[in-house]
């Protein structure tokens, strides 16, 4: 599906254009183009190679999925991946989205697959604010938008922090097996997102050294912003992966603690009743000579014997928190 506007550079409101009315404004120098495109066929492929002349290594790049961001600076225009997080809701389980930009001096063009609201929102706030008034270049839209997207990574990290939160509570207020589970897919999902953030980070300090028709120095302290932003994500990841790396730590260290109290346990209750069966076999043995067996007390003497000695263990054991 494709959706075009067209923006006076004098005027705030957009003008919804057809497919037929883009080259147009395209060869307009006062008019900004924006072209929304939203799972495009070949045809619709072949239709933007034509109209705007990308190279075919663009083209072939937007067909094809790219597991890291990616900026490419041709002749007229840039060549920009850059991912979208999930909506609110789903930070725990989306994955980041590609989305791909084509950015002239007076168009930008975005590509996706599926629809994504932060878009049209970042679209209607760079409306509002006027900025369009300020320069006709597309490389103001393209802040905005980069920004907006930007903005949705900390909600996702707000998330993580809070189950990182969780997961630390669970570990030590009581031994859960559940907890190293949530650990594992945590630092999965976090080492996910870094792989995106990483390349973005990298991708963002070049948009910021850029100097052509399309972004200017003039614009760099916007893109200084946005790269600003994006090392805060980038230091919070690194920080709730060193996070989840202790709380693993301390999972481990729980579990050795408690095993080594199971068989401290096991191993004092093991020698009290070792203890015992040793008097009982001695004393169960078929000789005459054991002390006190003629005798008639010497049942009793040989059980207070026995419980003098188990009950001089315990406190032993209960000294040293054995048991």
């Amino acid at each position: 599906m494709l959706e075009a506007k067209a923006f006076a550079g004098d005027e705030r409101k957009a003008e919804s254009i057809a497919p037929a009315q883009v080259k147009p404004v395209l060869d307009s120098t006062h008019q900004l183009l924006w072209l929304d495109v939203t799972s495009p066929s070949d045809d619709e492929i072949d239709w933007l190679g034509k109209t705007f002349g990308f190279h075919p290594l663009a083209l072939r790049d937007l067909r094809a999925s790219h597991p890291r961001p990616k900026l490419v600076q041709y002749d007229d225009y840039l060549f920009l991946i850059f991912y979208v997080m999930p909506v609110a809701g789903e930070q725990e389980t989306g994955l980041p989205q590609e989305i791909t930009f084509f950015v002239g001096k007076h168009y930008l063009i975005c590509v996706h697959t599926d629809d994504i609201p932060q878009l049209k929102d970042a679209v209607s706030d760079w409306q509002e604010s006027g900025m369009q008034e300020k320069s006709g270049r597309a490389a103001i839209l393209l802040y905005e938008l980069l920004d907006t997207i930007v903005d949705g990574y900390f909600p996702v990290l707000d998330a993580i922090a809070e189950r990182v939160d969780d997961l630390e509570d669970a570990i030590f207020s009581g031994y859960q097996e559940s907890a190293l589970q949530e650990i594992v897919e945590t630092r999965k999902h976090l080492l996910k997102i870094r792989r995106v953030i990483a390349p973005e980070r990298d991708l963002t300090a070049m948009l910021m050294r850029v100097d052509n028709d399309i972004i200017g120095r003039d614009l760099s302290i916007l893109f200084q912003n946005l790269y600003d932003h994006v090392m805060r994500v980038s230091d919070a990841i690194d920080t709730y992966r060193d996070l989840l790396s202790g709380s693993l730590d301390a999972y481990l260290s729980v579990v050795s603690n408690r095993l080594n109290q199971i068989m401290r346990t096991l191993t004092s209750w093991s020698i009290i009743l070792m203890v015992l069966a040793l008097i009982a076999g001695i004393y169960g043995e078929n000789f005459s000579l054991a002390p006190v067996q003629d005798t008639p007390w010497g049942f009793t003497y040989t059980l207070i014997l026995m419980a003098a000695l188990a009950g001089g263990l315990f406190y032993l054991f209960k000294r040293i928190r054995w048991l």
